[in-house]
């Protein structure tokens, strides 16, 4: 089966909006590149996974009679980093095939059940969900040979200027205090996945496994970061925001070997950091968000 970018739409502008020429290049090259990898790497697409973002993502049937996910992005630091932080971790992580760092692909086991983590927090089970995140996070190894090849997360702290002129001042001076506190100390820095939310934790038969790591390196408190706002579109409705903060919180204290104010610290500033991202990208700042770091702010 030839690689299609049929019903694809979003996706191929979402690459050209953000690449421009270089994403126009890749795109025109990806049924060959699938062509040249079903032949070296033995395989067929069976489908393509839906909702694709900066990745082409599709299952494919193996000649050994299984099945595994075909990742293909636009080659360099990002693809690059991505594969180092599989190849360091060999625990709560599906493993890592085949890979071809020149040209974007990743091949990697096809985890099945495979729904995410989201399901238990829409179960109403929210505390369970979060002491799965923990124990994914103490899982995770995070020496990798090369540090070189990682994103240093203090140099996220950039993406807060487009919070600049658009009120909360006091929330946007308090994250950037905390990115250059918590992130002072680079002899305890490590490998990060860097969004390790609900919908990148993922069950397998062998338990939860992490996918899709961003791929940064800092301490390990960050890790945090981005389960506290998410799953942003289906919160559980039964517990006050306040409420719903206030049980995470004291779940990763207790299951995690981080102080309370690195973890508020780290919660607090990757929100803002998010609602940075919305602003930037979309020209809005989420509510929901800014209610979450307006809370995390008082006990902070």
């Amino acid at each position: 089966m030839r690689l299609s970018l049929q019903n694809q739409e979003q996706f191929a502008t979402k690459i050209l909006t953000t690449f421009g020429i270089r994403g126009q290049r890749w795109l025109d090259g990806l049924p060959a590149l699938m062509d040249s990898l079903e032949l070296e790497w033995k395989f067929k697409i069976q489908s393509v996974i839906p909702n694709l973002t900066y990745s082409f993502v599709s299952i494919v049937n193996t000649l050994d009679g299984r099945t595994a996910v075909l990742k293909l992005a636009l080659p360099g630091p990002r693809c690059d980093s991505e594969i180092a932080w599989y190849q360091a971790n060999h625990k709560a992580v599906p493993a890592l095939l085949k890979m071809d760092q020149i040209h974007g692909a990743i091949l990697l086991e096809h985890i099945r059940p495979g729904n995410s983590l989201r399901q238990l927090v829409l179960e109403g089970n929210d505390i369970e969900a979060t002491r799965t995140i923990a124990e994914v996070i103490r899982s995770l190894e995070p020496l990798p040979e090369d540090s070189s090849l990682f994103k240093p997360i203090a140099e996220l702290v950039r993406d807060l200027d487009s919070l600049e002129d658009r009120g909360h001042s006091h929330l946007l001076n308090k994250a950037r205090s905390i990115f250059r506190e918590l992130s002072g100390n680079v002899d305890s820095h490590q490998a990060l996945h860097g969004d390790l939310h609900h919908g990148n934790i993922i069950c397998s038969n062998n338990g939860w496994l992490a996918i899709d790591p961003h791929g940064y390196y800092g301490p390990g408190a960050f890790e945090i970061g981005a389960m506290i706002r998410n799953p942003h579109d289906c919160l559980p409705k039964h517990l006050t925001l306040r409420k719903l903060l206030k049980n995470r919180v004291e779940v990763l204290v207790s299951e995690l070997p981080f102080e309370q104010e690195e973890i508020l610290g780290w919660a607090f500033a990757c929100t803002m950091l998010s609602i940075a991202w919305s602003a930037s990208e979309h020209e809005i700042l989420p509510k929901t968000h800014l209610e979450i770091c307006e809370i995390l702010n008082e006990w902070l």
